[in-house]
């Protein structure tokens, strides 16, 4: 995302698979990270053209009054909230006979099931109908909580799979922008992804595509907008199979999001390989500072240039909605990547090539390598002048110097295998001539 309007701005990509209620909170962050207010104005309409497609008209009208410095409210908004209301208040009245029923929906008796509770009250498809409308009307209006309970209403009436479908989006809607019900999350947002790909077989491989599409964009806001463990899940729940396929071929830029989860994740190991690899078939299509530190780190070994990408990096994710509080995790990882490829390429090094490689002082430096490769299990040792020798990790040169002493010693084993192939042949060639002749003789 970043600063609205620039090179790695993903706001535009990304809203158009977000609810209409979440991207006011990506604006609403956009415009606080706009200190010098260059773009408040283009934010301001950006909100606008948000609001005009929700239920929250007042909201509209008074930004619009601000926009555009006037104290009259436009026509058609007037007009169309007022129809909004009449619609409202007929999908309440119908609504009416569950809403009353709800003590009985929601602790039936043992011997008494939905299906009868249905019958014995005259709940007619239509009343379910009209809670649902209303739920909707609820959530527009930005009344979230009582739209969730009346949603979750509703599913359990519902007999339609492909409406529960539509519902369980409306229940996750609700929880994302509701922080007090977050415990709530994981089990629906899971409930959500096992109904999409429950629905496979009846659909056409394009609405599969988008379904997953919008899956992998709404779990942005599920994943990132929590705590560094939850975000650090992301990578083990997306980076498989269809998954990956969406990515590559539908939104590439989400890769940004599959870097930061891995190096937020403890089993960070068990990923760079495989996702250096899948940005590297990305690269002639996308790539962003923060997917090229992996690039740099695990394809090129260009350290120097990693550490390049990952400053850019910070400005980056300074500006993004989703990735602003995983600086500090993201930087430690960025530095424990690094350093395990710098003992990988050089036998010894100074504390100082290190740091300035890195760009901190030598003590922090120091500090550093000790903690990670205690947590490596990697043995350090210093020497004069601060030498630092890796010893349990081996080297690039180390390892090409233990495949050619292979090579070479196979090679003696090969030539080795030829004479001794030779002798035997000879001998073999002598007896038989030998043979030969004791046979003239008789």
């Amino acid at each position: 995302m970043s600063e609205l309007g620039s090179k790695h701005d993903l706001t535009s990509f990304i809203s158009k698979y977000l609810d209409d209620h979440f991207v006011l909170l990506v604006l609403k962050f956009l415009e606080e990270r706009d200190f010098n207010n260059k773009n408040q104005k283009k934010l301001a309409i950006s909100k606008l053209n948000v609001l005009q497609k929700t239920n929250r008209h007042e909201d509209f009208i008074k930004l619009y009054k601000e926009v555009n410095e006037t104290d009259k409210a436009p026509k058609e908004m007037l007009e169309k909230n007022q129809k909004f209301l009449k619609q409202f208040d007929n999908w309440l009245k119908l609504s009416k006979p569950i809403i009353e029923l709800l003590p009985k929906i929601v602790n039936p008796k043992k011997d008494t099931s939905i299906e009868q509770l249905k019958k014995e009250n005259n709940i007619t498809e239509e009343n379910v109908n009209s809670l649902l409308q209303y739920s909707r009307g609820l959530y527009g209006r930005g009344d979230y909580l009582t739209s969730l309970e009346y949603l979750k209403i509703t599913q359990l009436l519902c007999s339609e799979e492909s409406l529960k479908l539509e519902i369980q989006w409306g229940k996750v809607s609700c929880l994302l922008l509701l922080p007090n019900e977050r415990e709530r999350l994981p089990l629906e947002f899971e409930t959500l992804r096992t109904l999409i790909d429950k629905s496979r077989k009846n659909k056409s491989k394009k609405k599969i595509l988008q379904e997953k599409t919008w899956l992998l964009h709404w779990a942005l806001c599920y994943y990132f907008t929590s705590d560094e463990k939850t975000a650090s899940q992301f990578v083990d729940k997306f980076f498989y199979g269809h998954y990956v396929e969406v990515i590559s071929s539908i939104c590439p830029y989400l890769l940004r999001y599959l870097v930061i989860s891995t190096f937020l994740n403890s089993k960070r190991k068990n990923y760079t390989r495989d996702l250096a690899r899948l940005i590297k078939q990305q690269r002639p299509y996308y790539s962003d500072p923060i997917t090229e530190v992996v690039y740099q780190i695990y394809i090129t070994s260009d350290l120097e240039k990693a550490q390049e990408m990952y400053e850019e990096s910070i400005k980056v994710m300074t500006g993004d909605f989703f990735l602003h509080r995983f600086i500090e995790k993201f930087t430690y990882g960025v530095r424990a990547s690094i350093f395990e490829s710098f003992c990988r390429i050089h036998r010894s090094f100074y504390v100082s090539e290190f740091s300035n490689l890195i760009k901190v002082n030598d003590d922090f430096a120091k500090k550093f390598m000790n903690g990670h490769a205690k947590l490596l299990a990697m043995e350090l040792t210093y020497g004069q002048d601060d030498l630092v020798k890796a010893g349990s990790q081996n080297t690039i040169r180390r390892q090409f110097n233990t495949r050619t002493r292979y090579q070479n010693q196979r090679s003696g084993n090969i030539d080795q295998t030829i004479q001794n192939f030779e002798i035997l042949r000879s001998e073999k060639l002598e007896q038989e001539k030998n043979q030969q002749k004791n046979r003239r003789k008789k």
